[in-house]
């Protein structure tokens, strides 16, 4: 897929990805949760793939300076007016005395990870990507993007990059085979593509024709070669993946808020199970640039 493509892909779905966080809960709570233990105070942060900028907001709430892209640029224009509407500051910040720019977002702009080459070296304390990798296909294009991310981060920084797991949507897929008696049986054939190489092309969803399906191994190899070792690896919906519907934690805000956070908290202490990681629809890869 050219990255063109996926900005018209996200470009017709701005409406979902902009309440997709509070419809499925958990991976806003496991991620945002685990950055905030692992990020320093004001850092400096990339958000590759930010979307509608929820990450962006929470990160700046949170006291850390965000500059913000994405290939989409409906998903940066809706960022833009999300972060305004929070009352975060947007804008270019000449730092304190300290030299440390204060926290809020520095700007929201038109940005591909595998071309990150209008930011110097070593200019972010930590780069997010909770996007990208699943929409590049070519290995080559996955390393330009991991080589990318590293190089922008500075000796020590952090990186959170999400992936998809091909068990679990290699279920979801076989799920949705066996149920629809209009399947054609040819269609077994995507499937056994989706099991080997982690693609699919003859479905009607344009993300699952968009993404590439990663095995759990796969992950820690990709940044390793680039110099960034891996310091944790989180399933992002926990236990829950496989049920986890937006009318379910829906109603359990408005019956039980208080019980909704100690779910949301059990969940957490899922998401480090290795048993758990493949049932996910999601990996959290959190990883650590070499001093």
């Amino acid at each position: 897929m050219t990255p063109h493509a996926v900005a018209e892909l996200y470009d017709s779905w701005s409406s979902f990805q902009n309440s997709r966080l509070d419809a499925y809960p958990c991976e806003l709570h496991i991620h945002r949760t685990v950055m905030l233990e692992h990020l320093s105070p004001g850092s400096r942060i990339l958000d590759v793939g930010a979307g509608p900028g929820r990450y962006a907001i929470e990160l700046s709430r949170a006291g850390h300076r965000i500059v913000a892209g994405d290939v989409s640029p409906i998903q940066v224009e809706l960022a833009r007016r999300n972060v305004a509407e929070a009352g975060v500051a947007l804008g270019q910040d000449d730092g304190e005395a300290d030299d440390r720019p204060s926290a809020g977002v520095e700007s929201v702009d038109e940005l591909d990870a595998v071309d990150l080459s209008r930011f110097p070296n070593e200019s972010f304390d930590a780069v997010v990507a909770l996007g990208p990798f699943y929409h590049l296909q070519s290995i080559d294009e996955r390393r330009r993007a991991a080589s990318e991310v590293t190089r922008v981060l500075r000796p020590g920084g952090i990186l959170f990059a999400s992936f998809m797991p091909r068990a679990f949507w290699l279920s979801m897929a076989l799920h949705t085979f066996v149920t629809d008696p209009a399947a054609p049986s040819a269609q077994l054939e995507e499937l056994e593509r989706l099991l080997e190489r982690g693609l699919l092309g003859k479905v009607r969803s344009p993300q699952l024709k968009a993404s590439w399906f990663c095995r759990i191994e796969e992950i820690a190899p990709l940044f390793s070669e680039q110099g960034l070792d891996q310091i944790r690896l989180l399933a992002s919906s926990g236990v829950v993946a496989v049920w986890s519907r937006p009318d379910t934690w829906r109603g359990l805000a408005e019956r039980e808020p208080v019980v909704r956070r100690k779910v949301l908290d059990l969940v957490l202490r899922t998401a480090s199970d290795p048993y758990v990681l493949g049932m996910s629809d999601q990996v959290l890869f959190i990883g650590k640039k070499s001093p």
